[in-house]
């Protein structure tokens, strides 16, 4: 916890704090999907990755960056070409309105600033349990199948919204 003497300011997320978050959260994305267990094994493979960070500010951009695979011994370059082909879209959504808290949600440190007893402003990171910080919002998760994959094949669909939709149809409508 900060001492009463104690700034600590919410800075903006760096570009390594950033990296760091949107890491945990591909990973945390990718192992949601039965897609990419163990037991799963592909002949051929492509993919994109695609990142789009939006900043709140009307008068920046979206900044999007995106990763194909090229060809080389293990995939094939992006987008493959064929009949049986099939393209397994996964997405996370995740809206940062505190830097501290996201910080605080993935084991990053805090920096804070105190006066010591002969007045010098020193620095130093604090760090927080994550289990501490009240519920927070859930990212959005979905993942999406099109084309033809085989039957023994794992079918994916992450998407809550999605899943409490079927619920309701299936019960006609009686589900909150």
């Amino acid at each position: 916890m900060p001492l009463s003497t104690e700034h600590v300011p919410n800075k903006p997320l760096s570009g390594t704090e950033l990296i760091e978050i949107l890491a945990k959260d591909m990973a945390k994305l990718l192992a949601s999907s039965g897609h990419f267990s163990s037991y799963v094994a592909y002949g051929r493979v492509a993919y994109k990755i695609t990142v789009e960070i939006d900043l709140g500010n009307v008068m920046l951009e979206k900044q999007v960056m995106q990763i194909r695979s090229r060809a080389d011994d293990v995939t094939e370059a992006f987008p493959m070409i064929g009949d049986d082909t099939a393209t397994i879209t996964a997405t996370r959504e995740r809206k940062v309105d505190s830097p501290n808290v996201a910080r605080i949600a993935n084991h990053l440190p805090i920096a804070a600033q105190y006066r010591d007893q002969d007045g010098k402003t020193k620095d130093r990171t604090l760090h927080y349990d994550p289990t501490d910080l009240p519920p927070q919002p859930a990212p959005i998760d979905s993942v999406r199948v099109v084309g033809n994959l085989p039957e023994a094949g794992p079918v994916a669909i992450k998407d809550k919204r999605i899943l409490k939709a079927m619920a309701k149809e299936k019960d006609g409508g009686k589900t909150a």
